[in-house]
């Protein structure tokens, strides 16, 4: 199973130069729930996600998107779902590390 979520949470994390613990004390939860989040082992609720996106400054849209993908919702059904809100996170997040332009080119 995909872990995009939890690989995107742990980048975020990172980048601010913040401890697990720190995180979960910005969240009210555990941090062993935090590592759980980061390797795939636990799933976020929307309230949560949300919350880590504020504290970590991350993109919601992305993170709703790598959560859906890793849950094994096609691509397709995140994109038109999304598709009012489209973005380049959003189009990051479903082209599963290939360029638009690459798809596109690989599909003519």
């Amino acid at each position: 199973m995909s872990n995009r979520l939890g690989q995107y949470l742990r980048q975020l994390r990172e980048e601010k130069g913040l401890s697990t613990q720190r995180v979960a004390k910005l969240s009210g939860c555990s941090r062993s729930y935090i590592i759980y989040l980061e390797q795939g082992r636990r799933k976020a609720s929307l309230p949560l996600l949300h919350n880590l996106m504020q504290i970590l400054d991350g993109d919601f849209t992305r993170a709703l998107a790598y959560l859906c993908l890793d849950q094994g919702i096609p691509e397709e059904a995140i994109s038109s779902l999304m598709r009012s809100q489209a973005s380049p996170a959003m189009e990051e997040a479903t082209s599963s590390g290939t360029p638009r332009s690459a798809q596109r080119a690989a599909r003519a």
